[in-house]
């Protein structure tokens, strides 16, 4: 038995000694109260997994660990999630329900909430019953009431020049002395005020961020690297590639921040524990003049924000729809091309290339988004006539040795109820006096010697079929997938999201395809060569 502690700790419940918290929410005191509660249960013993989000809100279950949990126990790796209390699975009480009465019974994984007594084995049903859904809902109101007390409490910090942002502006440290105050960082402070100082003198975004790149000025992104600062780095862009491009001088030109003032209330979560949140108009920003040291004048914030153009906003928005959107990557920088459709043509072109100019090694030729199609169709129809063949051959391969293991299975199992049978009867012998006790003891131990290897036999035999019958399944489904698209004349966006991840373009002769499943196809193909493919392969 495989049994999942899941660990729970949001950014709002805080941490021991911190704000008087009580301290049983902390990870630690979570963890010690589940070994607990497992050491008193009889019925409770195997190997225990963590799964821990820290930091997380319960009203999103959009956290890695839980996620992580959820794809083990569609595995079938854990046979028992505990929590400390239903508190800490979720505070939305719909979708906490939902996995509560429906997706843990469906994925036979038994659920134990140990604050608040519920055990799912005691639940045949799968029904949660009234105390419990009166826990839940509850937990959804606290969550709901707290972010409207921790966005009033913000609001009023606000007002008062305290951030409440968990880092600062680019150029900006926090304070190590006064809470919610920031300090001018002295390296990124001169790249801020060297960006203005250029604005200043008339040059206009592309001619800074030229400037910028050829004095190896670092990026914002690439700074916070270099200190260590992980959440505010980027880790998409490939390292020679990340340097200094228009959008990042317009963001460092309008941030009215570098005036000493304190903006906030730039986003708003639409939802409770949205990670992410909607832009507000400036009129609803709460600004604060004279908070912390500025870099620039008022002045000179206004002077410089002319070299920046104004695009006329559109009162429509161009919906792009092409098969490969968001798919198409430069082979150099790792970005996504920028699409164009005219009059007379479509094409992908790296704008990051095409921005940077010769500090770039990316190639800045149009590519036609026709002949890309034509490429990944054809790449496609070669990979649904393998796949297809794959499917039959690895699935006709796996169900015979299904067939084979379990004829062994049965096998083992009919050898192992003999020599049960062969213990009793020695046993019989030795309590009517035809064997010594001493040579039962020796029969005994050779019987058993025998059984363990059997058992040890059983439990390999039985993971074959495991890994057979996994096989089976995936030689199936590639094989149904494989005919579902057998025949495309034409490139289709159903078929780029079952099939391809990434297309990357290094130039017009170079092109590299990234197929989704193909740890799959890995392991048919080693199944067919007869052996298995690990993890590490």
């Amino acid at each position: 038995m495989t049994i999942a502690f899941y660990l729970r700790l949001s950014e709002a419940d805080g941490d021991l000694g911190i704000d008087g918290k009580d301290e049983s929410n902390s990870i630690e005191n979570q963890r010690m109260l589940l070994h607990h509660y497992i050491e008193a249960r009889d019925d409770l013993a195997g190997e225990i997994i963590e799964y821990v989000d820290d930091g997380y809100s319960g009203t999103n279950f959009n956290r890695p660990a839980f996620k992580r949990m959820i794809e083990d126990a569609k595995k079938g790796k854990i046979q028992v999630i505990i929590v400390k209390d239903l508190s800490r699975l979720g505070r939305d009480y719909v979708v906490a329900g939902d996995y509560i009465e429906q997706i843990f019974p469906l994925l036979q994984v038994r659920f134990i909430a140990a604050n608040n007594g519920y055990d799912s084995a005691g639940h045949a049903d799968g029904n949660v019953g009234f105390d419990l859904a009166v826990s839940n809902l509850i937990n959804t109101f606290y969550s709901r009431d707290l972010s409207k007390k921790i966005k009033a409490a913000n609001k009023i910090r606000w007002k008062k020049g305290i951030s409440t942002s968990g880092h600062a502006p680019f150029g900006y440290l926090k304070s190590p002395d006064e809470k919610g105050k920031f300090v001018v960082d002295p390296e990124a402070g001169k790249i801020v005020r060297f960006i203005f100082d250029k604005a200043l003198e008339g040059k206009n975004t592309k001619e800074i961020a030229f400037l910028l790149n050829e004095n190896h000025y670092p990026t914002p992104w690439v700074y916070n690297q270099s200190k260590k600062n992980w959440r505010l780095a980027e880790p998409v862009t490939a390292e020679n590639e990340r340097l200094w491009e228009i959008p990042m001088v317009c963001r460092v030109l309008r941030k009215y921040d570098y005036t000493g003032a304190m903006v906030m209330g730039r986003k708003r979560s639409l939802t409770v524990g949205a990670r992410k949140g909607k832009s507000q108009p400036e009129s609803e920003w709460i600004i604060v003049e004279g908070v912390h040291e500025p870099i620039v004048t008022h002045e000179e914030f206004e002077q410089a924000n002319m070299v920046i153009r104004q695009k006329k906003q559109r009162d429509y928005v161009i919906v792009q729809n092409y098969p490969l959107k968001g798919k198409v990557r430069c082979g150099n920088c790792r970005k996504c091309l920028y699409y164009e459709a005219t009059t007379y043509k479509e094409y992908f072109v790296c704008r990051h290339g095409k921005q940077v100019g010769r500090y770039s090694k990316c190639c800045t030729e149009e590519y036609s988004v026709k002949h890309i199609e034509e490429v990944v169709l054809r790449a496609l129809r070669e990979l649904l006539a393998i796949l297809e063949w794959l499917g039959v051959k690895a699935g006709e391969q796996a169900k015979l040795q299904m067939k084979a293991t379990k004829k062994r299975q049965k096998s083992l199992s009919e050898e192992l109820d003999k020599l049960k049978a062969e213990k009793i009867r020695q046993y019989e012998f030795y309590a009517d006096g035809i064997i010594t006790r001493e040579q039962y003891i020796r029969k005994k131990s050779d019987l058993n010697d025998f059984m363990e290897k059997l058992e040890s036999d059983c439990k390999v035999r039985g993971e074959e079929f495991d890994h057979q019958s996994e096989l089976w399944e995936t030689a199936s489904n590639m094989n149904a997938i494989a005919k579902k698209f057998a025949g495309e004349q034409k490139l289709s966006r159903p078929m780029v999201e079952a099939f391809i991840e990434n297309v990357y373009i290094y130039d017009p002769s170079r092109i590299e395809i990234i197929f989704l499943h193909e740890d799959e196809i890995a392991k048919l193909i080693a199944s067919l060569n007869g052996r298995k493919v690990t993890g590490e392969e």
